[in-house]
């Protein structure tokens, strides 16, 4: 049966990681039987390779305002390209991680529609969701809102807030995802590096979509968007706070940018982690009956039950860590604007000598001009 893959995250879960690698492999893909293309709509401030956007981002008009009901009347004319995607094809490839949050924020019509047109077709609808046991990915969350400028006062803040999406009760939301397409539709993934072939997400990936063991692909060399560590997400959360617009995301690129480059070159160095024993363990007893419950139900491999003891020691902003964190922040900080001002100069000496060049041969011209028209009176006899 012809089948649509939807993969929904959820966030901080490896999904850029593997939309870079489908994007890279899409020929790979094909020639087993599975198309991945973008779409033909632009959304600000989206990857083309979030190929699924079109179920989750409202159209605006000219001004910035949301044009009612636009969305759900762009669904109908993507879902026919999909359907043309499959008559040469027999499976489709969609993905975007705001889908795991979307259908929080606003339930599950989008979802319907993609159900009612695979039925029309007779098509399968599977859906394709990693999950992460709730203290890492609440930390990674976390890490990931400050790196995208959002002001958030602590961890702690965060973690008491009333939104659904940080109460990740994993159970609730597969059953209600298994409740339109069906429970063996769903392929539900531990993530976790100890557990992929390799230690890779890709690899994971390709065997969850049945392309395990395959050969001709390429894997690039490390995994996208990595998470900010402990160090690196306090001080981008103060910037963020300090920073003069009112609004989030308020994110200066040269600071997150940098929080960025440290965490992944100095990482090692900054194992502390926001979560205490005692609260870890408060967390995994708030979800431990829902996991178990996911375990039985979804899991092929893996344990989602968080019975592992936290091996990272907690973190303190009075560490050694964070001052040595701190310095390295700013050493890095001075480095890249003292690359960015060579890079400069360079160019302005290259403009330099440009104008320089062309005044000489505009000078040269207007000489020769005089020349042949007899007007040179520069050399007198």
């Amino acid at each position: 049966m012809k089948t649509i893959y939807l993969h929904i995250g959820q966030p901080k879960t490896g999904t850029s990681s593997i939309q870079c690698f489908c994007a890279k492999n899409r020929e790979f893909l094909r020639q087993n039987g599975i198309s991945y293309e973008y779409m033909p709509y632009e959304y600000r401030g989206t990857r083309r390779e979030r190929n699924a956007r079109f179920l989750t981002c409202d159209l605006r008009d000219e001004k910035g305002n949301v044009i009612p009901r636009g969305r759900e009347e762009r669904i109908p004319e993507a879902l026919e390209l999909v359907k043309k995607q499959l008559e040469e094809n027999e499976s489709v490839f969609l993905t975007d991680e705001r889908l795991w949050n979307h259908f929080f924020d606003f339930g599950y019509e989008t979802l319907r529609m993609v159900k009612e047109f695979a039925d029309a077709n007779s098509f399968r609808l599977c859906i394709l969701a990693y999950l992460r046991p709730q203290d890492q990915w609440l930390l990674s969350l976390y890490h990931q809102r400050i790196q995208m400028g959002y002001r958030e006062e602590s961890f702690e803040a965060m973690l008491e807030s009333e939104d659904p999406k940080w109460q990740a009760d994993y159970w609730k939301a597969l059953e209600d995802l298994a409740g339109i397409v069906g429970e063996e539709n769903m392929i539900v993934r531990v993530y976790d590096r100890a557990l992929f072939p390799g230690g890779r997400i890709e690899e994971d990936f390709l065997e969850a979509i049945g392309l395990g063991g395959k050969e001709g692909y390429e894997i690039p060399p490390r995994e996208t968007n990595p998470s900010l560590t402990a160090s690196y997400a306090e001080i981008m959360r103060v910037l963020n706070n300090y920073a003069e617009e009112k609004e989030p995301p308020v994110v200066e690129k040269l600071f997150e940018e940098t929080a960025a480059r440290c965490s992944e070159n100095f990482g090692q160095m900054d194992q502390g982690s926001l979560l205490s024993e005692e609260a870890i363990r408060i967390l995994r007893k708030q979800y431990e009956e829902g996991n178990k419950k996911v375990e039985e139900t979804y899991l092929k491999k893996g344990n989602l039950s968080l019975k592992n003891a936290p091996s990272k020691p907690v973190w303190s902003a009075d560490s050694d860590d964070m001052r040595q964190a701190q310095i390295l922040y700013m050493g890095q900080l001075i480095l890249s604007q003292k690359k960015e001002i060579q890079e400069l100069k360079k160019e302005l000496k290259a403009q330099r000598a440009a104008h320089e060049k062309l005044c000489r041969e505009l000078k040269l011209s207007r000489r020769l001009g005089r020349l042949f028209s007899g007007n040179d009176t520069s050399k007198k006899s």
